[in-house]
């Protein structure tokens, strides 16, 4: 890089907006599962995780974030191989019964500062997953940054970590 051009991005001032936070996966628990029966003549069954539990802190750096700000998306492919369709399970943090790691509930105007530990309930709908099945989910704060994370469900078991 020439001289010229080092010196003009060193004293151009930065116009990005400033980002407010992201968030950081701690660890992600299967939280409730349920057996389903795959038709009414069968009486062959398969358990399937329905919520998961997420435990989560603030990245260094994030201020002024709310609970109202954080959202969380799962997505997951149902259907034949090859054939499938994506799906989208979406919400709130502030609808997902968050609270911190004491179990002490946090409001949708919880204000969560860098550094700081909280949980939240992801009900999975439509993506609930059996083993073998894979999740991505991306969680968002407004005016700040996505995090994303595959899991891999390798048991059903409740309390067992799929991050």
């Amino acid at each position: 890089m020439d001289e010229n051009q080092q010196d003009q991005e060193t004293n151009t001032p930065d116009n990005r907006p400033e980002m407010t936070g992201k968030v950081s996966l701690i660890d992600v628990f299967i939280d409730s599962n349920t057996e389903d029966s795959s038709d009414s003549n069968s009486s062959s069954s398969e358990v399937k995780v329905d919520s998961i539990l997420v435990i989560a802190r603030m990245a260094s750096g994030s201020s002024n974030v709310t609970v109202s700000g954080i959202s969380h998306y799962i997505t997951c492919s149902r259907g034949e191989e090859g054939n499938g369709e994506l799906v989208l399970v979406h919400g709130a943090l502030a609808d997902s019964a968050p609270s911190e790691l004491d179990d002490t509930p946090l409001t949708g105007e919880s204000e969560l500062t860098a550094g700081q530990n909280f949980q939240f309930t992801v009900q999975l709908g439509d993506c609930a997953a059996a083993v073998g099945d894979d999740l991505d989910m991306r969680m968002t704060v407004e005016g700040g940054a996505e995090t994303l994370a595959s899991l891999e469900v390798d048991s059903t078991t409740v309390g067992k970590s799929i991050a």
